[in-house]
């Protein structure tokens, strides 16, 4: 099995980035007036995604590396929900949520797969 040396080695961080992308999309179909700050909380959140991944990557300790993870997927979760109030709103149609939701469901699962097993190691062995 190969080390991976650098957070954008990381199929996660890949993913995530492919999400922002997507939020990105997303964010520029929505009118800033009248939005109460959707596009801005959405587009925040999506990068705060690969952002925190990368930061726990280099503190180079799993306990922390777990941590930041964790803020990460709770981002994740605050897209889910800005997507499901698009929806809501009419701005995307249900197979784009669809799409979404598969995506952020593959996210999240990755991020909770990753926290649990780094949870009780103390060197960097992820």
């Amino acid at each position: 099995m190969n080390r991976i040396n650098t957070y954008n080695e990381l199929i996660i961080w890949q993913k995530s980035v492919e999400l922002v992308t997507e939020v990105f999309k997303l964010a520029e179909r929505i009118p800033v007036e009248g939005s109460c700050g959707l596009s801005y909380q959405m587009t925040k959140s999506a990068v705060a995604v690969p952002c925190n991944i990368a930061e726990g990557w280099g503190r180079e300790n799993a306990r922390s590396y777990a941590f930041f993870l964790k803020i990460a997927r709770g981002a994740v979760m605050e897209i889910e929900t800005c997507v499901q109030l698009c929806h809501t709103m009419h701005k995307i149609d249900s197979n784009w949520l669809d799409a979404l939701r598969l995506k952020i469901a593959e996210l999240n699962g990755m991020l909770s797969t990753i926290i649990k097993n780094t949870k009780n190691k103390s060197g960097k062995n992820f």
